[in-house]
């Protein structure tokens, strides 16, 4: 049970439409990219006769290739949603820039320690929540330029 009463609590809308469908499409497509990928570089299905009747690993190639395509997509229109989205969103929650995002990162990291028993108020990610997706966006981008390559 919470300890705040009722009329202390606010609703507040954090992820828009466009945090969300990026979400779920990288979601997605990650695990389509990793299944295929998987198959592509160790095929465990074989059937017998002419490839040209099968198509098996035609298929796996084309399914990766749309799930490539819908990864990337999604990654720069969440990139793009950090410049335009709403505040939540911005580019400056994801690199704490700001002293009281940068004040926030070792209260942040104490909490996730045991060292603290109440998280430090912030809405939406915390400071070191944002810096982690720093870290998982900059490996999106590198699969992506590894994968075009």
């Amino acid at each position: 049970m919470s300890d705040a009463a009722p009329s202390d609590i606010v609703r507040v809308y954090v992820w828009e439409l466009p945090v969300r469908v990026t979400h779920w499409l990288i979601a997605l497509s990650i695990a389509l990219l990793s299944a295929t990928g998987i198959y592509i570089g160790h095929p465990f299905i074989t059937a017998s006769g002419p490839a040209g009747q099968h198509f098996v690993m035609g298929w796996a190639k084309i399914i990766h290739f749309y799930s490539a395509m819908a990864f990337t997509l999604s990654v720069l229109a969440r990139v793009a949603w950090m410049f335009t989205g709403n505040r939540y969103a911005r580019w400056d929650k994801f690199i704490p820039v700001r002293e009281p995002r940068r004040h926030g990162l070792w209260p942040t990291l104490k909490f996730y320690l045991f060292a603290l028993r109440k998280p430090p108020g912030f809405v939406g990610h915390n400071p070191l929540a944002g810096l982690t997706y720093t870290a998982v966006f900059g490996l999106y981008l590198t699969a992506i330029a590894t994968g075009l390559a």
